[in-house]
């Protein structure tokens, strides 16, 4: 056999295998096609949705990868592209959306206004119950009746009564 020879059937070798490795890699992607689909159908269900997700995510990897190995093998054309998510820079105010992150001048003059809404809402309700002055809203009372009439529709009893207050009191 002469060198020509053995570089033919070299090529027709080649050429066989890469049809065979190319049926195969067919068959294989039609078949996790079939997969896939069944992990969706499972993902819309009302059974264990995150498995079937999970499941579908390590079959594309997987897939990926025999396909990557197959086309190597059949000496395709290959091409290697990856999903990247980048993390957002945040956005310029949005480290002042957590209070934590307060100048001290912001937290003063934000405990300043708390206070003082507070003091005004507390004048409000001893004037409305003294009678001092008759267009004022006892709005602590209104709350608390709010909040007894939650406790009764939740059938909650006085546990605050029972010592099971924050400070013990």
């Amino acid at each position: 056999m002469g060198g020509a020879e053995i570089a033919g059937e070299a090529k027709e070798l080649e050429e066989r295998t890469r049809k065979q490795v190319t049926t195969l890699l067919s068959s294989n992607l039609e078949h996790s096609g079939r997969l896939l689909e069944r992990c969706c159908e499972l993902a819309a269900g009302e059974a264990d949705r995150v498995g079937a997700i999970s499941a579908a995510a390590k079959l594309i990897q997987a897939n990926a990868a025999a396909a990557g190995m197959l086309a190597r093998l059949a000496q395709g054309e290959t091409r290697h592209r990856s999903i990247v998510e980048r993390a957002q820079p945040a956005a310029k105010d949005g480290d002042r959306l957590n209070s934590k992150n307060l100048t001290p001048r912001e937290y003063v003059l934000r405990q300043e206004k708390y206070w003082r809404r507070l003091d005004e809402i507390l004048n409000q309700a001893i004037k409305a119950r003294t009678g001092e002055d008759p267009q004022a809203e006892d709005r602590v009372a209104s709350v608390l009746r709010t909040v007894e009439e939650d406790k009764k529709r939740l059938g909650i009893g006085d546990e605050l009564d029972a010592g099971s207050s924050r400070d013990g009191q």
